[in-house]
């Protein structure tokens, strides 16, 4: 009998992450239904190529700040786009990550109400 191989986090498809900055408590929650780990290597290039359109690139960039690539988590799973794209935006309006230059997915005020009791800085 062979058990089936378990898939190494950065090979799995459908999540929402989180990146670190080595320099400070900084955060970015992100989500890709590819593999995380190709989605990881568009970060890479974005903040060795300066790149202004990305949020990870331009907090290393303007603020002279490591990321730490190897420790990416994996906040959540999900296969389907619109519930991934509302976990994230959950997610994010829960750690209230300092990169993310948006909140995601649009979701009705009344959400962030009913989220708050549950954010990383509430009680």
């Amino acid at each position: 009998v062979h058990v089936k191989d378990r898939i190494i986090g950065e090979q799995k498809c459908g999540t929402v992450y989180s990146i670190h900055c080595k320099d400070r408590n900084a955060e970015y929650v992100g989500e890709t239904g590819r593999r995380l780990s190709t989605r990881i290597k568009e970060h890479k290039k974005s903040v060795a190529l300066a790149d202004s359109k990305s949020a990870i690139s331009d907090h290393a960039n303007s603020l002279h700040h490591d990321i730490d690539w190897p420790n990416v988590r994996i906040i959540d799973h999900e296969s389907h786009w619109r519930p991934r794209k509302i976990r994230e935006a959950i997610s994010i309006v829960k750690r209230k990550p300092e990169i993310n230059r948006d909140s995601g997915y649009h979701m009705a005020p009344v959400y962030g109400s009913v989220l708050s009791p549950f954010n990383k800085t509430g009680h």
